[in-house]
């Protein structure tokens, strides 16, 4: 019987007083039953503890394998949706080098030459600058310089908007 069948049977009153019913059966059920998980897991720690780590002994490497390829595939994923042609950006060879471990893909419109604020990655986000780019727009560096070059970037714009005295 569908939703509405039954509300033309037996009425909206008792529609919402069974919904309500069923919520709090699932909810005390759940709590239920992880009550008894609890239970039985400090019971029999020992056992459960000595199950787990075989079979992390056993499946290790294959584990190790699997999230790797499942890494992997997720740099890729969110790289192409930056730039579909990652081949032509600039320092490309050096982060495939490095299976991009440690290297950001930065949009050159988020600071100007000087190092002062353009944009956010949100605001280019909302302007439709950020997502499928030409290559020109983009380059690969290393987490560290771009972390230094956003840290130069914040104290100019600190400078500039509360007075802060660039280079304190």
């Amino acid at each position: 019987m569908t939703k509405q069948e039954y509300i033309d049977r037996y009425g909206i009153d008792r529609y919402e007083a069974l919904k309500e019913q069923r919520r709090l059966f699932y909810k005390e059920h759940r709590e239920y039953c992880l009550e008894q998980n609890k239970r039985y897991a400090l019971k029999n720690k020992d056992k459960v503890n000595a199950k787990s780590k075989c079979w992390r002994d056993n499946n290790k490497e294959r584990h190790y394998q699997s999230t790797k390829k499942c890494r992997d595939a997720n740099i890729e994923w969110n790289l192409n949706r930056i730039c579909t042609n990652l081949h032509a950006v600039e320092n490309y060879k050096l982060a495939a080098a490095d299976k991009f471990k440690g290297w950001i893909l930065h949009h050159r419109f988020e600071l100007h030459s000087d190092y002062s604020l353009r944009y956010s990655k949100e605001a280019l986000i909302r302007i439709g600058l950020y997502y499928h780019r030409p290559p020109e727009e983009l380059i690969f560096m290393p987490v560290k310089e771009h972390v230094t070059i956003h840290a130069r970037a914040r104290r100019i714009w600190n400078a500039e908007h509360n007075g802060v005295a660039y280079g304190k």
